[in-house]
C-alpha cells in the first residue's frame, strides 16, 4: 500500500513538471492564481495517495519507477502539443500500436499469451482497450491541444479523485479522512480554476 502510494505521488508529479517545461519553452502565461490552483491539486494528491496512513520506509525503488513514469507521461504530453497537424484519432492508433508491440514481448517472456479465453474475457479486453484507453485517450489528445497546460494539469488531477468514487461506490472500499481532504482540494482546485478563468 505505501510503495504504490510513493510511486503513484511521485507520478504526479508530472503535470507539474509539464507546467514549468510549458512556460519555458512555449511561452504559455500562467498567473500566481493558477500556479496556486495546481500546487493545491498537488497537495490533494499528496493526501489522497495515503502517504501519509503508513510508518513504513520510503522504498527507492518506488521513488524511481514513480519518477520514471513521470517523465514518460511529461514526454507524451509535450510531443502532442507539437503534433498539432495530425488528428488525435491518428496520434491515438499510432501510440497505442507502439505500445503493444513494446509491452507484447514483456508480456509473452514473463506470463506467455493465454491459450483460451472466455466471451466474458473478450468483452472486458475490447471495452478496455477501445472505449477506456482508445476513446479517453482521443478526447485527452484533443483537449491537449485545446486548453491551456495549466487546465490539463488540473483536470488530469482528478483522475485518483474519481478511482476513490468507484472504490467507494461500487466496491465499498473504505475512504479515510485524508482521501476525503485530498479529493476536496482536487475539486477545488479544478472548479476555481475554471470560474477563475471565466
Amino acid at each position: 500500500r505505501y510503495g504504490s502510494a510513493v510511486t503513484s505521488l511521485c507520478n504526479y508529479t508530472a503535470p507539474i513538471i509539464i507546467t514549468i517545461i510549458s512556460t519555458i519553452i512555449y511561452k504559455e502565461k500562467m498567473t500566481l492564481k493558477q500556479l496556486c490552483f495546481v500546487l493545491m491539486a498537488f497537495v490533494g494528491i499528496i493526501f489522497v495517495s495515503g502517504i501519509f496512513e503508513s510508518s513504513n520506509s520510503v522504498d527507492y525503488h518506488c521513488v524511481i519507477y514513480g519518477m520514471l513514469a513521470a517523465i514518460g507521461f511529461t514526454i507524451l504530453v509535450i510531443t502532442n502539443r507539437k503534433l498539432k497537424d495530425i488528428k488525435p484519432l491518428d496520434k491515438t492508433v499510432t501510440q497505442l500500436f507502439v505500445s503493444a508491440l513494446v509491452v507484447l514481448p514483456y508480456v509473452y517472456f514473463n506470463n506467455g499469451f493465454p491459450t483460451s479465453m472466455d466471451v466474458r474475457s473478450i468483452l472486458i479486453i475490447v471495452l478496455l482497450g477501445f472505449v477506456h484507453t482508445g476513446l479517453a485517450y482521443i478526447f485527452y489528445f484533443n483537449s491537449i491541444s485545446v486548453l491551456p497546460i495549466h487546465k490539463v494539469v488540473i483536470i488530469g488531477y482528478i483522475e485518483p479523485v474519481l478511482a476513490i468514487v468507484v472504490g467507494v461506490l461500487v466496491f465499498k472500499e473504505p475512504i479515510s479522512l485524508f482521501g476525503i481532504i485530498g479529493a476536496v482540494l482536487i475539486i477545488m482546485a479544478a472548479l476555481l480554476s475554471e470560474l477563475s478563468s471565466k
